[in-house]
């Protein structure tokens, strides 16, 4: 009696913890504020501040064409944790951010958080937990057109 008592503890402990271990998220962008149709945008989901630092090395990552200003993306089955994403418009469709002087990019750039006109983004501006499905807006910036 005693080992199915034991037996029936540890299905319960099963079921009650089993269900958010290894427990899988969605993340829905609205990619927001693109400027034109050529090109693609190129995203990177990024679980640390190296990679992210880095540009490279993302946890997932997708080239998606744009039809209109605004585009919708979904990452799928992510599991919880810590995330940033980067996004950039690659209007010339050569892979990388063109930059100008100084290094400040000549295309769109957004991140998951907010952007510092300043200074290149950190993985600590664009961090985020994900837990649950996730909807947000990233908005991209261009440079100013003189």
């Amino acid at each position: 009696m005693k080992e199915q008592k034991n037996i029936l503890f540890i299905f319960l402990l099963l079921f009650f913890f089993g269900n958010t271990y290894g427990q899988t998220t969605n993340i829905q962008l609205s990619i927001q504020n693109i400027r034109g149709t050529d090109g693609q945008l190129v995203i990177g989901l990024f679980d640390s501040a190296e990679d992210f630092k880095a540009k490279a090395n993302p946890y997932q990552a997708a080239k998606v064409k744009i039809a209109d200003s605004t585009v919708l993306f979904t990452f799928s089955s992510i599991p919880n944790g810590n995330y940033a994403i980067a996004v950039f418009h690659d209007e010339n469709s050569d892979g990388r951010v063109n930059t100008g002087s100084m290094k400040i990019p000549l295309e769109g750039v957004g991140i998951s958080g907010k952007m510092h006109k300043m200074r290149a983004p950190k993985f600590e501006d664009a961090v985020f937990r994900l837990e649950n499905d996730t909807s947000m807006i990233i908005l991209l910036m261009y440079p100013s057109q003189k």
